[in-house]
């Protein structure tokens, strides 16, 4: 608001009204140079209903702006707005111990303009805090393999047939076995290379930074 937009509510209500302004055009009046707080200021009242020219101070008015001028100390905001969210607030928001994760590589003390923050969990990713698993019950606990060899021990319950050679003839060597003839054992060709198998989850790189003071 401002005393040009109360100077316009009173010409239009003046026209709307049919008062014949033509004898005090703002153009003519003499300029006020030197404003005090007890000067008048013609006002509209009860715009939106039946509207009355009444007279207010220009002190009256600076009162006005002054109460509807208030700080957010200790306020609830309905709809928060942070343009530029630094200091107190966002540090409490990011912690000594908390995590930043982005996908470029600016130190987090760059951006915020506050703290200490180192790499953390290179090659690695996050998992929640279970307390009821010994691999997940601690924070900053790791494990885990990017491959792994299977052992026996690991490997599903199976079996191998033999066939195509005659048996219980003595004599008869075997392709690939350990003996011969009748009631020997028999073991068939090896297979395998026993080299270690991917065991990754499907993934998205990013940076990773802990708060460290």
């Amino acid at each position: 608001m401002s005393i040009i937009w109360f100077l316009s509510e009173f010409i239009n209500i003046y026209f709307k009204k049919g008062v014949n302004m033509s004898d005090a055009k703002i153009t003519e009046l003499t300029e006020l140079t030197d404003p005090t707080g007890e000067d008048l200021l013609a006002v509209v009242d009860d715009v939106a209903g039946t509207p009355i020219i009444k007279k207010t101070t220009i002190q009256k008015i600076a009162d006005l702006f002054a109460s509807l001028t208030q700080t957010l100390t200790n306020k609830t905001l309905t709809s928060p707005v942070i343009n530029t969210p630094t200091g107190d607030w966002l540090e409490s928001v990011y912690p000594v111990g908390c995590i930043f994760i982005s996908t470029v590589s600016t130190n987090p003390n760059t951006v915020f303009g506050f703290g200490t923050w180192a790499v953390f969990g290179a090659g690695k990713t996050l998992v929640g805090l279970d307390s009821g698993d010994a691999d997940f019950d601690a924070s900053e606990e790791t494990g885990g393999a990017k491959t792994h060899t299977l052992t026996e021990a690991e490997m599903p319950s199976h079996n191998h047939t033999l066939s195509g050679l005659p048996n219980n003839v003595a004599g008869i060597a075997w392709v690939g076995s350990s003996g011969t003839g009748e009631n020997t054992t028999r073991t068939t060709s090896t297979t395998g290379s026993d080299n270690a198998h991917n065991n990754l989850q499907p993934y998205i790189v990013t940076y990773m930074f802990k708060r460290t003071a």
